[in-house]
């Protein structure tokens, strides 16, 4: 696996993939979070990991929310896992009320995700330096959800790593 570092902005966020959404990755995301294949988790990040712990040492982590229920039917969250080597504060402030698969869903339905996300209750986000990170950036729609609801909750500065981008990102 190459890593192929993409950068683009989304209104005035900087955001990076490591890699285009192809069938090598599609298919390792597949077998990781579809086949519950957990021992895959280091891969993703293997070797971008040094340089992302330095780009954004001061930051937390903080995955894009993923449905409670498939998260329970895999046994793990999978973007939780496959930003773990990192070695950063990972912080699980964002939630989705909705089991809705993303994938499933139209593009104007999509855009409407920004619906069922929300912030956790107690969850001091505050001043902090968020690096937001998900595992497929498509339409971009959960990305700026959750980027305006970091924003609107005190979030200092907001970066976006995402592990891949489909080459039609509908940016």
């Amino acid at each position: 696996m190459k890593p192929k570092l993409q950068r683009w902005k989304v209104g005035n966020v900087v955001c990076y993939a490591l890699f285009e959404y192809r069938d090598q990755i599609r298919s390792l995301l597949y077998q990781f979070k579809g086949c519950f294949d957990y021992e895959l988790f280091p891969v993703f990040v293997y070797f971008s990991q040094p340089l992302i712990r330095f780009r954004f040492r001061n930051y937390i982590i903080v995955p894009a929310p993923s449905s409670a229920l498939r998260n329970a039917q895999r046994g793990f969250n999978q973007v939780v896992e496959m930003f773990k080597p990192i070695g950063l504060e990972i912080s699980d402030v964002l939630l989705k009320n909705s089991d809705d698969k993303q994938s499933d869903l139209g593009a104007a339905a999509r855009k409407q995700v920004y619906k069922v996300l929300a912030v956790k209750k107690g969850a001091s986000i505050q001043g902090k330096k968020i690096l937001l990170v998900d595992d497929v950036y498509t339409t971009g729609s959960t990305v700026k959800g959750c980027v305006d609801l970091l924003k609107n909750h005190g979030a200092s500065k907001v970066a976006v790593l995402v592990m891949s981008r489909t080459p039609k990102h509908g940016v």
